[in-house]
């Protein structure tokens, strides 16, 4: 399952489990069908969409919109920087600069 936070930054991203969907508006549109809504309210609710009054606008775009610029929440536990001291060498050897990098190579037959 994907994490419902700060999608906009991931536009153009896939967001469905089977990667067939680049579009959020649709996603959040077929989500709400799947998740038992009438076509009826459906077509009511998407025609206020592009309304700007909050009181007003499209329950769907709402949501949208707050999946889109919610931020994640925290992490809960304690971090050991011990413990994620292998992470960082990782990280730091790939972002070194090519010439820094030894390379092992197979010997010659």
């Amino acid at each position: 399952m994907q994490p419902v936070w700060n999608l906009n930054a991931h536009a153009g991203y896939v967001y469905h489990w089977d990667g067939l969907n680049t579009n959020l508006q649709e996603v959040v549109l077929s989500s709400a069908i799947g998740d038992g809504a009438t076509t009826k309210w459906v077509d009511r609710d998407y025609g206020r969409w592009n309304g700007t009054d909050p009181h007003t606008m499209s329950s769907l775009r709402r949501i949208q919109n707050y999946i889109g610029t919610v931020k994640p929440p925290a992490y809960p536990l304690p971090i050991d920087p011990d413990a994620c001291g292998c992470w960082r060498l990782g990280v730091a050897r790939a972002r070194a600069p090519r010439a820094t990098r030894s390379v092992a190579r197979a010997p010659a037959r």
